[in-house]
């Protein structure tokens, strides 16, 4: 798609473009979740509200359960926000992780997960250790794939 609009902007001498970021221009960035939204599944399956939940990390108590208790209502930004650093979670890795969860918030967790984000499980289950809402866990760990990805591009 942005291969056909530099196609079509080459053609047009008159035109130009300047790019705005997403946190100036909140009525692009709302039409584009939309859009993105109405093609790309973000989960195979519902998560289940009843799912046992852990303590909030100490530290990010407020921050956590802000975001936990404002459903889809948390903004990108807050969740970039939520910074956990270097904690006791953050070196589980394979099975000791995947023991460290209940097994039905790993299933739920999983089965949400497109095929495409399998990579993301370990961070959200770690998001989960530290308190994050199952949903939301894995909300986390998505916008983090996107700035680390929007970061690669930069780069690359």
């Amino acid at each position: 798609m942005q291969r056909k609009a530099s196609e079509l902007l080459q053609r047009c001498k008159s035109c130009q473009l300047q790019w705005i970021p997403r946190e100036k221009n909140s009525k692009a960035d709302e039409a584009a979740t939309k859009a993105i939204k109405s093609v790309v599944k973000e989960s195979v399956i519902d998560i289940p509200e009843d799912l046992p939940l852990c303590e909030p990390r100490e530290g990010l108590e407020s921050k956590i359960q802000r975001l936990n208790s404002q459903r889809d209502g948390a903004k990108f930004k807050e969740w970039l926000q939520l910074k956990s650093g270097r904690d006791k979670f953050s070196s589980l890795r394979g099975d000791r992780l995947i023991d460290a969860v209940p097994m039905e918030v790993a299933e739920a967790i999983t089965k949400a997960l497109t095929e495409d984000e399998q990579d993301l499980l370990e961070k959200c289950l770690r998001w989960y250790l530290r308190g994050v809402k199952p949903i939301y866990a894995i909300k986390k760990s998505r916008v983090d794939a996107e700035i680390a990805a929007n970061l690669a591009k930069k780069r690359g």
